[in-house]
C-alpha cells in the first residue's frame, strides 16, 4: 500500500495481525507479555501519530502545491489572453497594412498608366517635332541654296557697279587730269 491511500484503519489492523499471539500463551509471563503489548501499542501509537502529522505535512503541501497550480493556471490564462490579443492586433495590423498596400498598388497602378499615356502622347508628339524638323530643316536648306544664289547674284552685281564706277571713276580721273593740264 501507499503512504497515500493508508488509513488509520489499516495501519490498526496491520499492527494487531503481526503481534498476535497464534499459540497459547502458556509458558509466557503474563507481566512479560503485558509488558510488551503495551510497548507495541505504544510504537502504534507513535506510529499514528507520526502518520497523522505526515499526512497533516501532506495535506498543507498538497494545498500549497494546488495554490501554485491556481496561480500557475491564472498565469497560464492571462497569457493565452494576452497571446490572443497580440494576435488580434497583429491580424489587424496585417489587414490594415494590407488595405493600404492595396490602395498604394491602385495608386501606383494608375500613375504608371498616366505616365505610360504622357509618354505615348510625348513620344506622338516628339515624333511629329522630328518630322516638323526634317521638313524645316529641308525648308532651310532650300532658303539657304536661295539666299546663296541671291548673295551671289549681288555680289556679282555689287562687282559690276564697282567695275563701272572703277571705270566712270577711271574716266573722270583722266578728264580732270587733262583739263588740269
Amino acid at each position: 500500500m501507499s503512504e497515500e491511500n493508508v488509513s488509520i484503519e489499516d495501519l490498526r489492523s496491520a499492527v494487531e495481525n503481526e503481534h498476535r499471539f497464534a499459540t497459547v500463551l502458556r509458558g509466557y509471563d503474563k507481566k512479560a507479555v503485558n509488558t510488551y503489548l503495551k510497548e507495541m501499542e505504544e510504537n502504534y501509537q507513535q506510529s499514528l501519530a507520526e502518520y497523522d502529522e505526515k499526512r497533516v505535512d501532506i495535506i498543507k503541501e498538497n494545498e500549497l502545491l494546488n495554490e501554485k497550480v491556481e496561480i500557475l493556471n491564472a498565469r497560464i490564462k492571462d497569457l493565452n489572453a494576452r497571446l490572443d490579443a497580440k494576435r488580434d492586433n497583429d491580424e489587424k495590423i496585417r489587414q490594415t497594412v494590407m488595405a493600404e498596400m492595396s490602395v498604394k498598388t491602385n495608386q501606383i497602378k494608375s500613375e504608371k498608366r498616366e505616365v505610360e499615356l504622357k509618354l505615348t502622347e510625348t513620344e506622338k508628339e516628339l515624333e511629329n517635332f522630328k518630322a516638323d524638323v526634317k521638313e524645316a530643316t529641308g525648308e532651310l536648306n532650300g532658303m539657304s541654296e536661295k539666299l546663296e544664289k541671291l548673295l551671289r547674284e549681288k555680289f556679282d552685281e555689287c562687282a559690276e557697279i564697282i567695275k563701272t564706277w572703277e571705270t566712270q571713276h577711271g574716266v573722270v580721273v583722266e578728264n580732270i587730269e587733262n583739263q588740269v593740264k
